[in-house]
């Protein structure tokens, strides 16, 4: 029963010609997503990567005392 799942059979599929432009559609939309999510998260993003004059200053100097 099992070997009957692995053996392949033909699809009788049509293929519209208006697939193409579906597919068209959903990349532009994929992009347009990943552009608009970059978009809001650059700042996050960014702020992963970069170390502000602050952060390093503050480091460098040890830790603040209010004395």
């Amino acid at each position: 029963m099992l070997a009957l799942l692995l053996v392949p059979s033909p699809a009788f599929a049509y293929i519209d010609p208006g697939i193409g432009n579906v597919f068209v559609q959903s990349m532009i939309a994929a992009v347009a997503a990943a552009a608009f999510t970059l978009k809001v998260f650059w700042a996050k993003i960014v702020g992963l990567f970069v170390r502000t004059k602050k952060d390093s200053a503050s480091s460098e100097d040890g830790p603040e005392r209010d004395d």
